[in-house]
């Protein structure tokens, strides 16, 4: 490890560097972008006989507004709201978990006051193209003046002593309570710390104030990250009581010495202007060059406090580990300790960059990239309006020693000038140079605005037009390319801007996954995420513990949610998924297409515009038909397609044999057809029992009278063979 000298003068020497590089390569480019989103100008010098350099106050030094109302626009159009971050568990994206990840999100955005820091961060990588955002664990503690009623009972037995109110975090000394009756008052009054916030803050970070290593592609190849501010002995008393685990021993250690930190104390504060590092730091700069204004340095005795320079330099260790080192008034090593949290080998700091350049991690910028197109139309504006101004005092001749009196005569319908002679003062007509001068400039203004607009498609509105196409900027065809342009670089900003929070709000992750105990989330927020609630079947009151966080989580903010609600890249957006699931409900949810258009809509109440989803329909009835058919007297046509229907392949076997079964069947037909005639010829039906009764009553007679013969024969048998009385038989 090296020596504390040696430490310190390596980190001032990085510092130095660094700036040295910004100043000779970036900090006039952004003095002038700066200037100029400030609608402000520089003084016309001139150098008079003497050669001493003075403003030329005879002309017109104006500043065009049209860099600033870049600036404004798209600053305003980004930030317009807080971003939505979704979150992606290994169960989905609808993971109830992820969910409510969201929703904390939306929680500690709002409870951090990050709105404020990230529209810095924002307006900076607008205007200079870098913006810088910081990202650290923070507890914000309040006192709070607490009154409690005083009531009558011991302080012994329960824990609350019998009277602790809800609020009051104390017991009532016996002495307190003989005081407050001598004061004859009926109530106690106490502070109490509370927590108003606890978890990851944003904080912007001055594009001046943070030095990276010259030349680095981006924060993550840089070597080392220095960042410059001033602070006051109140911080300073702060971080002597903070302790860090040594990861070495793994014993808590001080963060400061206290030693260091009464030796930056007791030096002598110089004479310093407010909030400035150095006479010649960017922020001094842009105040002074930029803005014209003048900052005089006052004695340090009539800030209350001291005030320190801070440097605090954040790099790695040979291990990977990343450690922080505080410098105070680039003399004294206060401390240094390891990051408490495992960020995966990246910084704090999380760089927004719109336009990207492929050498640097400091990008392009609009106001950067216009500014001599910029201090051309200023210029042109400028000349005119003197112009205008020499026309208006018109050029008289003289003659030498005429007698002119040096006032005019006010009349109320003439100027009367009264000279011995008419011819001792005339005018002198420049002829049609002038008003040629005067087209020719107002040619030459509409160009650079033209040319503006060709490079920044949110200037359509101050297309001015020309002498061939005075009306460009005003035909529709002309608006709608304009608009197509503008939503195309939007675009493109709107991707730099979700790296941006994709990189910041996973170091927030992690910070969460590492330090967060459990936190409950509000009904305000919950009511954000679509579906949230609903799904978990509560109002609000949602509860998040760091047990459900700790799996493999991936970040990836919504496309375009922090756009305005009416803005027409969302609501394009919306209506055309909206025209598509109108035209294929069955694939996509109509449902939510028309809830995510209505949310387009300034002023709609979601829950009034669009119709809950309808009720599942029920399972129709099921309902069996049996038709009852003989299949040998289906046509073999019929018999063939009812086959095929059923699967079987029909090839010219089968549908011969169909046939043949077919011809059968109607042979069987045409002889039960000859039968029928038959019955036809035959007599009629109740004539049939009477013919069958009478047929069976012959074949009744018939059988009775072979019977009465057969038993005339037996007995005429029997009465030969049968025995005489006392006598032999009498043969036959």
């Amino acid at each position: 490890m090296p020596a504390p000298k040696t430490e310190v003068s390596d980190i001032v020497d990085r510092r130095n560097e660094s700036r040295r590089y910004m100043q000779s390569n970036y900090w006039d480019e952004w003095e002038d972008a700066y200037r100029a989103v400030k609608c402000k100008t520089k003084p016309i010098m001139v150098t008079d006989k003497f050669g001493k350099d003075s403003e030329d106050t005879t002309r017109t030094n104006v500043c065009m507004p049209e860099l600033s109302l870049i600036r404004r626009r798209k600053t305003a159009r980004l930030t317009a709201n807080p971003p939505q971050i979704n979150y992606l568990t290994e169960s989905g994206d609808n993971d109830p978990v992820a969910q409510k990840l969201t929703a904390l999100a939306y929680q500690q955005w709002d409870r951090s006051k990050e709105t404020l820091e990230h529209r810095r961060i924002v307006d900076s990588g607008i205007t200079f193209g870098v913006g810088y955002g910081k990202v650290f664990w923070d507890t914000i503690e309040i006192m709070r003046r607490v009154r409690a009623p005083l009531l009558p009972g011991n302080n012994e037995g329960d824990d609350d002593g019998g009277n602790r109110q809800p609020g009051y975090s104390t017991q009532i000394d016996e002495d307190r309570i003989k005081q407050l009756i001598a004061a004859s008052s009926d109530e106690q009054q106490d502070r109490q710390r509370t927590i108003r916030y606890e978890g990851p803050v944003t904080k912007n970070i001055f594009v001046g104030d943070l030095f990276l290593e010259p030349g680095a592609k981006n924060l993550a190849e840089s070597g080392y990250v220095v960042e410059s501010y001033w602070e006051t002995d109140v911080w300073l008393q702060k971080m002597v009581r903070k302790t860090y685990i040594d990861p070495d021993t793994g014993e808590e250690q001080k963060l400061f010495d206290i030693e260091k930190a009464n030796e930056l104390i007791d030096m002598p504060t110089p004479n310093v202007a407010n909030t400035s590092q150095q006479p010649f730091d960017l922020r001094t700069r842009l105040r002074t060059a930029s803005l014209n204004q003048t900052i005089p340095t006052h004695p340090s005795r009539l800030i209350p406090g001291k005030r320190f320079d801070i440097l605090e330099s954040h790099q790695r260790d040979e291990y990977g580990q990343m450690w922080i080192t505080w410098v105070g008034n680039e003399k004294v090593l206060l401390g240094k300790m390891p990051y408490p949290w495992d960020l995966y080998g990246q910084t704090v700091y999380s760089e927004f960059v719109p336009l990207p350049d492929i050498l640097n991690n400091i990008g392009d910028s609009t106001p950067r990239l216009f500014r001599w197109l910029h201090f051309l139309h200023n210029s042109t504006v400028g000349q005119r309006k003197d112009l205008v101004n020499a026309i208006l005092r018109p050029l008289m001749g003289m003659r030498i020693g005429a007698d002119v009196p040096d006032e005019a005569l006010e009349r109320k319908l003439m100027r009367i000038i009264q000279m011995k002679g008419p011819g001792d003062l005339w005018p002198i007509q420049e002829g049609a140079a002038i008003g040629q001068a005067i087209s020719a400039g107002m040619e030459e203004e509409g160009q650079i605005l033209r040319m503006m607009a060709l490079a920044e498609p949110s200037l359509n509105t101050t297309d001015t037009g020309s002498s061939a196409n005075p009306q460009a900027g005003k035909l529709a065809t002309t608006a709608i390319l304009n608009a197509k342009a503008a939503d195309a670089l939007t675009q493109f900003e709107l991707d730099g801007l979700n790296l941006y929070l994709k990189d910041s709000c996973e170091k927030k992750l992690w910070m969460n996954q590492q330090m967060m105990d459990q936190v409950s989330l509000g009904a305000q927020y919950t009511n954000k995420v679509q579906g949230l609630s609903e799904r978990l079947g509560k109002s609000g009151g949602l509860m998040l513990d760091w047990r459900e966080i700790q799996g493999d989580i991936q970040v990836e903010p919504a496309a375009g949610s922090m756009l305005a609600v009416d803005d027409e890249i969302k609501r394009s957006a919306a209506q055309e998924f909206y025209m598509m699931a109108h035209e294929d409900p069955i694939n996509f949810n109509v449902n939510y297409a028309a809830q995510n258009y209505a949310s387009t809509i300034r002023g709609v109440d979601l829950s009034k515009a669009v119709n809950p989803p309808a009720p599942p329909q029920p399972p129709p009835p099921k309902v069996n038909v049996a038709i009852a058919v003989k299949w040998a007297e289906l046509p073999a046509e019929v018999q063939a397609a009812i086959l095929q229907g059923n699967g079987v392949q029909i090839d010219d076997t089968i549908m011969s044999d169909l046939s043949e079964q077919h011809t059968l069947t109607d042979v069987q037909r045409l002889s039960a057809s000859a039968d029928a005639a038959s019955n036809i010829l035959s007599p009629p039906d109740h004539e049939q029992p009477m013919i069958q009764k009478a047929h069976e009553a012959d074949l009744q007679m018939k059988q009775n009278a072979q019977q009465n013969e057969l038993s005339k024969d037996q007995a005429t048998h029997a009465a030969k063979v049968a025995p005489k009385p006392n006598g032999k038989p009498k043969p036959n």
